[in-house]
């Protein structure tokens, strides 16, 4: 375990093709819904939830830093927040930006989804 009493080096992990016209903002949060469904399904819980992604955007939306006003990712910004806020799956949640070239799982998957297509 490390510092915060998460288990080192594992992460929930899924790929999916969002089709031609899926926006990387929207691939994020996929993948955060996702994520947050599978602890709801799984009966997973956690004291706290950190949440890292490589887009800016959605990590200060997540905060309440950012307004969301996209009509292409409001939706997605409601289903996380209520998966995050109301399924019970854990106490509290960290949202940290990390940069794209210390992200290189996520976009392994990304490559993924589209050759599994």
């Amino acid at each position: 375990m490390d510092e915060h009493g998460a288990v080192r080096n594992w992460v929930a992990q899924d790929s999916i093709y969002l089709g031609y016209n899926g926006s990387n903002n929207q691939a994020e949060y996929e993948g955060l819904c996702r994520g947050a469904q599978n602890m709801r399904d799984n009966d997973i819980e956690c004291d706290g939830l950190y949440i890292r992604g490589d887009s800016k955007v959605i990590i200060k939306q997540l905060a309440g830093i950012y307004a969301v006003r996209s009509n292409n990712i409001i939706d997605y910004y409601n289903e996380a927040i209520d998966l995050l806020e109301n399924s019970g799956a854990c106490e509290w949640y960290a949202c940290k930006h990390v940069s794209s070239s210390d992200n290189s799982r996520a976009d392994k998957l990304s490559d993924k989804a589209i050759d599994d297509y």
